[in-house]
């Protein structure tokens, strides 16, 4: 991310699947262990961000060649997001508030 943890609080986090995602999530097609979006706009935005998952099947030679492909299924991305946040004042703004909880506001900057 960009801006690091100037931004932290705005694009969030990801991280595995668990239990008790699993509950809401298996039906989406999820599985355990997938990464999916914590917290921020990685999960407001979690179903444009992610993309679909590809694999293989094929067979192979007892050396370990392949040697017959039996199905393909292509990765697909997921899409881009473009934030507009201005990222000279965020910076700034989180450097002189220097840890310390609060908020701010920039009116024409």
């Amino acid at each position: 991310y960009p801006l690091g943890e100037a931004a932290a609080h705005l694009t969030g986090y990801i991280g595995k699947v668990n239990a008790e995602d699993l509950k809401t999530l298996q039906k989406k097609g999820y599985q355990a262990d997938d990464p999916v979006g914590k917290a921020g706009l990685e999960q407001v935005l979690e179903e444009k961000l992610r993309g679909k998952k590809g694999g293989r099947v094929f067979v192979e030679d007892a050396q370990g060649k392949e040697i017959k492909n039996l199905a393909k299924t292509d990765a697909v991305d997921g899409e881009n997001v473009t934030l507009t946040i201005d990222s000279v004042v965020q910076e700034k703004t989180y450097n002189e508030m220097k840890g310390e909880a609060g908020s701010s506001a920039a009116i024409n900057p």
